[in-house]
């Protein structure tokens, strides 16, 4: 299969924010091992979800490179089923990662109506995990519109799940960071800021995708996207060097 240089562009950035992305989770889950922190595991795997939109241009990728090394003769409809695979996987992860998020945000921030938050996300998110299967099997454009490994559109339902996620992703983020922001400590401040840098990233590299469809706005969006996963991990575990290097 012959890559345009747009899908080149689209898949080799997707690839490179995803590594980026699950280097970032296995180093908050190993912070789990590491001091039994269920907090840690639960915001690790949450990163890995919200990462999801971007899978399968990272996974067909390479997965078309190798198979033009393979088999030459391999068209896009022969890579198609691995776009729509990985799509309806990380689709149906989302709404299980989001209460990983919310469970381990609600813990850490204190929050009296922590009950009542996840009782209520879970809800939302189950009725949404039940309609992404059943349009799956009834009418898989409410879920996306395939027309190749790099051809594809969010249809209504994700798109309405996704913009909940971000802006719910965004909310408790930044009322997490505001808690940090209010301490004496020069480190916690510093990891406010981090956090709150990570969020309005996240956010603002997430929606550009939404409405902005050339070459830059993939690119942009990507290179944000993956400056936001660094600066979570700045604000959640902040690195000694980072805080030799701002702290005086």
């Amino acid at each position: 299969m012959d890559l345009t240089t747009f899908q080149i562009i689209q898949g080799s950035f997707s690839l490179f924010f995803i590594v980026v992305a699950v280097v970032i989770a296995a180093f908050i889950i190993q912070r789990y091992i590491q001091y039994k922190s269920i907090e840690h595991l639960y915001v690790g795997l949450a990163w890995l979800g919200l990462a999801g939109p971007w899978f399968s241009d990272a996974i067909v990728f390479p997965t078309i490179l190798i198979g033009n090394l393979i088999n030459p003769t391999l068209t896009s409809a022969d890579y198609l089923s691995i776009t729509i695979a990985v799509s309806l996987i990380t689709t149906y992860y989302i709404p299980i990662a989001i209460l990983f998020w919310l469970f381990a945000f609600t813990k850490l921030l204190g929050s009296e109506n922590r009950k009542l938050i996840m009782i209520i996300f879970t809800l939302i998110n189950l009725v949404f995990e039940v309609l992404f299967v059943f349009f799956t099997f009834y009418d898989l454009s409410y879920i996306g519109t395939y027309k190749g490994p790099f051809t594809y559109q969010w249809g209504l339902l994700t798109t309405i799940f996704y913009l909940t996620a971000i802006f719910t992703a965004l909310i408790s983020g930044l009322l997490f960071a505001n808690k940090a922001l209010k301490t004496d400590a020069k480190e916690s401040r510093l990891k406010g800021k981090f956090l709150i840098i990570s969020f309005v990233l996240f956010t603002i590299g997430s929606i550009i995708p939404y409405v902005w469809f050339d070459i830059i706005g993939l690119v942009l969006s990507r290179l944000i996207l993956v400056t936001c996963v660094i600066t979570f991990y700045f604000g959640l575990n902040m690195p000694k060097f980072v805080k030799e290097l701002i702290i005086k």
